[in-house]
């Protein structure tokens, strides 16, 4: 190699390590109580989102000349549960009944028009609100899904303002900490059509055949049988349980006949009250499926009642077969990224003790210490508070001892490759080769690095060495090997 090549070997040699100094965090400050992911995760758990009411509905009568509401709820309040600044809230709206996924997304600065017949208005500093107003003209079912999310800057706990890591806390938060949360509301919208001839002068409907998907419905007061409320759209993931109870405006006897329809497998239901059903099954795959349950009374009255169960995959994790100290590790939990609707955590432990948690399903990077090795990291996921799958158990490993990997003969040199792992004080664990009476000189442009093992190769040119010569490698971190040129 000339001069000039070995200078930009060099050159880029030197870029890359001052890459691995910049990205690899500071081993001081991942330690104690004031680690920034431990912080993130403690202020993201003051941090909630909560809807006053997260499912609106309106039930709409139609007639012959005109269109009125028997019933609607078109308001909801969303609270934060702490005091935050400089919150960024957006939207996104999804029509669940409509047969496409796209969805409206926007943000909001004080008053925000989602659609011509939603609003969202910040109230004030823990306060939005979300008013709907629907038309009773509107003539099919409609089912929407509107998600508010919130991304602010935290405040410090009060109980913690008088800490000792008070300041290094704050010091996270101006440099660009945020906190984030999301909560979903369904809007149901169903309408009736009835004759003029069956609208009686105070406005009630003489006679009542229910067929509405509306989640809570005030039935006439002629309606001899109903049902009062259920949810009309469960999101779950793949091979999750799912359930849903439906309220009746009577109570259930024997001599009641129900018929269970359903597109997704296992669906079942028991009697759980003396006017309500649970019906259970278990999500299979990515899609959506209809249920239907219809119920006749001991009178040959009927009513029936709608609902849909959307499910997405979830895949193995992506995680190392193993994991050395001091290397930072990316873990993907696996989950999909549209989960709104359900609590999702990943938790990692270390010998009992929680190391990482996350609470929205997203890949986190992990590392080890030395003071780990020969323990494991087991990863547990749970959905909704029930444990999700299995856990997963990774080997923490002590280093492997340097190596020769090749020592080959060159116009009376020798060039030898070595092999170490992992890093020492945030920089390579690299090789030093030495032998007595052996001039060495290593070939540091040509350093090479294995991302998926963490092995780093180097290569040496050994002049004056003999057959039988011993050679000692010792690495950064003080592991030792040796090697007898053959």
């Amino acid at each position: 190699m000339g001069a000039k090549g070995l200078r930009l070997s060099n050159l880029y040699f030197v870029l890359y390590i001052l890459a691995i100094v910049l990205l690899l965090p500071d081993k001081r400050e991942s330690k104690g109580p004031a680690d920034l992911r431990l912080i993130e995760a403690l202020l993201s758990s003051e941090f909630e989102l909560k809807a006053s009411d997260g499912l609106l509905s309106a039930r709409a009568i139609q007639t012959d000349d005109t269109s009125f509401f028997a019933d609607i709820n078109a308001t909801s309040s969303i609270y934060f549960s702490a005091q935050v600044h400089a919150a960024e809230v957006s939207y996104a709206v999804r029509n669940v009944r409509g047969g496409t996924d796209q969805q409206l997304v926007g943000r909001v600065d004080d008053q925000a028009e989602v659609t011509p017949d939603i609003s969202l208005t910040k109230v004030s500093g823990t306060e939005l609100r979300l008013r709907w107003n629907p038309s009773p003209a509107t003539t099919t079912d409609e089912l929407l899904q509107v998600v508010v999310s919130v991304e602010a800057m935290p405040e410090i706990p009060s109980r913690l303002k008088n800490s000792q890591q008070a300041a290094e806390i704050n010091n996270y938060i101006e440099r660009g900490l945020r906190v984030r949360d999301s909560v979903t509301i369904l809007l149901s919208y169903s309408v009736d059509r009835v004759s003029s001839a069956r609208i009686v002068a105070d406005g009630r409907i003489t006679d009542t055949v229910y067929n509405s998907s509306v989640d809570t419905v005030l039935m006439q007061p002629e309606a001899p049988f109903a049902v009062t409320s259920y949810t009309p759209y469960l999101q779950v993931l793949d091979g999750q349980q799912w359930e849903n109870t439906i309220t009746f405006s009577k109570q259930l006897s024997t001599a009641y006949d129900i018929k269970l329809r359903s597109d997704s497998p296992n669906t079942s239901f028991s009697k759980v009250a003396s006017n309500q059903i649970r019906v259970h099954g278990v999500a299979k795959g990515s899609g959506q499926a209809q249920v239907s349950v219809s119920i006749t009374d001991a009178e040959g009255f009927k009513t029936a009642v709608n609902f849909t169960v959307s499910s997405s995959n979830v895949r193995e994790p992506l995680l190392p077969d193993f994991m050395f100290p001091d290397i930072v590790y990316t873990m993907d939990p696996g989950f999909p990224n549209n989960v709104a609707g359900l609590s999702i955590l990943t938790t990692c432990f270390i010998n009992g003790e929680v190391v990482y948690n996350s609470s929205n399903g997203a890949t986190f990077d992990l590392s080890v210490d030395e003071k780990d090795v020969g323990s494991e990291v087991l990863l547990k996921r749970e959905v909704d508070g029930k444990a999700y799958g299995v856990v997963y158990s990774i080997p923490i490993r002590t280093y492997p001892r340097p190596e020769v990997i090749s020592a080959q003969q060159s116009n009376g040199d020798y060039i030898v490759k070595t092999r170490s792992y992992g890093v020492f004080q945030q920089l390579p664990n690299r090789v030093t080769v030495s032998a007595p009476g052996v001039s060495i000189q290593e070939l540091t442009g040509s350093i090479e690095f294995d991302s998926s093992t963490h092995a780093i190769i180097q290569t040496f040119i050994l002049a004056g060495v003999e057959a039988g010569t011993q050679l000692q490698l010792v690495t950064a971190r003080g592991q030792q090997g040796t090697h007898t040129i053959q």
